[in-house]
C-alpha cells in the first residue's frame, strides 16, 4: 500500500449511530444495539478507535494516531481499521 493512503483512507468515515448506548468500562467499550438487543463488546485496541471516529474524520486521520500510538505497520493498521468498521457498519453501530 505504501506510505500514501488511497482515496479510501481519504472518504469520511461513517459515524456513530445516535440509536445505540455506549460506554467505556475497564478500557473496553461496551455497546448495546437496539435493534437487535445485543450488548456488543469491544477489545482494547477497537476501542481505542471507537473513541478516535467523533473526532478523526477520515481512515487516514485514525490511521496516523494509532501508528503513532501502536507498533504495527501502517498499512496493517489501515487495514484492521477498514475491517473494524465494516463491521461496526453491518451491525449498525455506525452508520454509512
Amino acid at each position: 500500500m505504501g506510505d500514501r493512503p488511497g482515496a479510501d483512507a481519504l472518504a469520511p468515515l461513517p459515524a456513530r449511530s445516535p440509536k445505540v448506548a455506549a460506554r467505556v468500562i475497564n478500557g473496553e467499550a461496551m455497546i448495546l444495539t437496539p435493534h437487535d438487543s445485543v450488548l456488543h463488546t469491544l477489545n482494547p485496541v477497537a476501542t481505542r478507535i471507537w473513541e478516535l471516529l467523533p473526532t478523526h474524520p477520515t481512515l487516514a486521520a485514525v490511521v496516523e494516531t494509532l501508528t503513532s500510538e501502536y507498533d504495527a505497520a501502517p498499512d496493517e493498521i489501515e487495514r484492521d481499521v477498514a475491517e473494524l468498521v465494516a463491521a461496526l457498519v453491518e451491525r449498525q453501530i455506525l452508520q454509512g
